[in-house]
């Protein structure tokens, strides 16, 4: 019998197999990675949104008469930018829609939050927040 060559054999299947763990290991983290990105630009994208909701929140509590409510324009923070839509205006109330985009490695994510907000007695309340 031939113990050299069984010895040969052997540690090329487990160099074989070292090479096949290491090689799925590898791909497994990538695709890991990928993901982590791409949520990490999805959070992103919401706390943007976030911030869009709180800084129009702030201009309607500034503003006296909602009938005509702040010019919605998009605006820059924190690396991406938010815009605001109104519907639904009315002295008392008022629905908004605040959308958060933010692009990372070539990746755009977008996130929206729709909120209807009322004023009595000059304070603000919020009577419905959802993430459409």
């Amino acid at each position: 019998m031939n113990k050299k060559g069984f010895t040969l054999i052997a540690a090329i299947f487990i160099v074989l197999v070292v090479t096949i763990f290491a090689v799925a290991t590898s791909t497994l983290l990538s695709a890991e990675s990928v993901l982590a990105v791409k949520n990490q630009g999805s959070l992103k994208a919401f706390y943007i949104a976030s911030a869009g909701v709180e800084y129009y929140l702030k201009e309607l509590s500034d503003d006296h008469s909602w009938l005509t409510p702040p010019v919605p324009e998009a605006k820059s923070f924190s690396g991406g930018i938010f815009t605001v839509a109104y519907t639904g205006e009315a002295d008392s109330a008022i629905a908004m829609l605040v959308t958060g985009i933010y692009t990372v490695e070539g990746e755009t994510n977008a996130r929206a939050l729709k909120m209807e907000v009322a004023r009595s007695n000059g304070q603000l309340s919020v009577l419905n927040w959802q993430e459409i």
